[in-house]
């Protein structure tokens, strides 16, 4: 589900004329240095720049418009290193300010909240935002009324938060208020209100009341194109929530329409990356999978493999993954011979990775990392028929950790396959006396 909400940046405070002693053209001087460190990433020194030009207006205080816009691009560097407390008590300062200049109702009051109520988002501190976007909304319909655009926008992004806090119900009555707002003035098309129809169809999805949300997506898809153009990021995010709504509901064959409108567009743009390629490739070919047409699928997943493979920045987890797919594409059609490659050279990069963790770590996680890898390679291999090397990888899951009864179990049934019953019989009576299998059984 996506939820769009409206990206704040900086507040933009025209510059008046102070009581302060300080120089305009030193305070100046500091903020542009602050801001272009910002944009260099350099987020220490732009603090370093913005609080000296707080100490230059700090005395002559909140009737000083450099006052609160000082505060305010402090709180943004604090916020873009992580100091989140600093930055809120930043952001509450500057509020303070506007407060006492303007009153608590003012226009430029609910402004200055957005910041912290976005902060408060990102933190996933859904309560306190909750309550600041209550405020907002109601100082905005004081001063717009209740139909204005801006006051629209706050009804939005109220929602998105109760969202957040799964008060789907009210929020819903929200959306359905800005739609019939937005109606009543000619059924005029706004992002505001794509923005509400997306998110009301995706709280009818988080629901699974599928059928209510399908309209919607597809109304939502149709404003893009004629708003944003045919070809716009969100038209293409259009395609994947309908190819989501459509996997939720089983119906494969849509699924795989919308996939492929989705890696068509992806491969139109211009500045296309390749972990962008990669990722609508692997939708894609998961699509032609759960469809049942293997061989599109198994070219696709090709396709990813080599995409990852010419990227320099590839991990060698996302290589070996891709690996892992191309694989499984070609067992669940018994094409082993087809898989093998794919396969041996998976075996030669996990196997050597695995002994490598077990080498040089011996805290619990990485251990454990390399036992499921190894018994994951196993069932690889027990599942392309390469009965030798699943035994082979099961043992040595074992090896490392004696005590972990799924390697058991699995290398139990290989060894029946290869007729070797006496084995088998050792493997099951191991299982039983595993602590794993104890605890399971109580």
């Amino acid at each position: 589900m996506k939820i769009t909400v409206a990206a704040i940046s900086f507040l933009v405070l025209s510059f008046l004329s102070s009581p302060s002693s300080a120089a305009p053209n030193e305070w100046e001087s500091l903020m542009t240095k602050g801001h272009n460190a910002c944009r260099n990433d350099k987020c220490t020194d732009a603090q370093k720049f913005y609080e000296n030009a707080f100490k230059l207006v700090e005395a002559s205080g909140y009737r000083d418009n450099r006052y609160t816009q000082s505060l305010n691009c402090i709180a943004d560097t604090y916020r873009r290193q992580h100091k989140y407390d600093q930055a809120i008590d930043a952001f509450q300062r500057m509020i303070s300010a506007e407060e006492k200049r303007y009153g608590e109702n003012d226009a430029q009051v609910a402004l200055s909240l957005k910041p912290l109520l976005n902060l408060y988002n990102s933190l996933k501190r859904h309560k306190e935002a909750e309550a600041i976007a209550r405020r907002i909304l109601r100082i905005d319909e004081m001063t717009f009324g209740t139909e204005h655009s801006e006051t629209l926008n706050d009804l939005v992004q109220l929602s998105t938060v109760l969202c957040y806090e799964r008060k789907f119900d009210e929020a819903e009555q929200l959306l359905k208020r800005v739609l019939i707002i937005q109606e009543r003035y000619g059924n005029s098309v706004s992002i505001n209100t794509i923005d509400a129809m997306n998110n009301l169809a995706g709280l009818n999805y988080t629901q699974a009341r599928y059928s209510q949300a399908l309209p919607l997506y597809e109304k939502v898809l149709q404003l893009r194109q004629k708003l944003l153009g045919e070809h716009h990021s969100e038209v293409v995010q259009s395609f994947r929530d309908l190819a989501m709504l459509y996997k939720a509901q089983h119906n494969y064959k849509m699924v795989i329409v919308y996939c492929e409108k989705t890696n068509e567009e992806v491969e139109k743009q211009p500045d296309l990356s390749a972990t962008a390629l990669a990722a609508s490739l692997r939708e894609l070919a998961e699509a032609y999978k759960a469809g049942g047409e293997y061989e599109k699928a198994q070219k696709t997943f090709l396709r990813e493999w080599k995409t990852r493979q010419r990227y320099p920045y590839s991990t060698a987890a996302e290589i070996d993954q891709s690996l892992q797919r191309i694989v499984s594409s070609y067992t669940c059609c018994n094409k082993y011979e087809l898989a093998k490659p794919y396969l041996n050279c998976l075996k030669v990069r996990r196997s050597r990775y695995y002994e490598a963790l077990v080498a040089k770590s011996k805290e619990p996680k990485a251990v454990s990392t390399a036992v499921t890898g190894f018994n994951n390679l196993g069932v690889l291999c027990l599942n392309c028929n390469q009965l030798l090397d699943a035994e082979k990888y099961f043992t040595r899951a074992i090896e490392i950790d004696p005590h972990y009864a799924l390697a058991y179990e699995n290398r139990r049934i290989v060894r029946k396959k290869l007729g070797n019953e006496k084995g088998a019989e050792k493997d099951r009576g191991a299982v039983k006396n595993t602590r794993y299998w104890r605890s399971a059984q109580g």
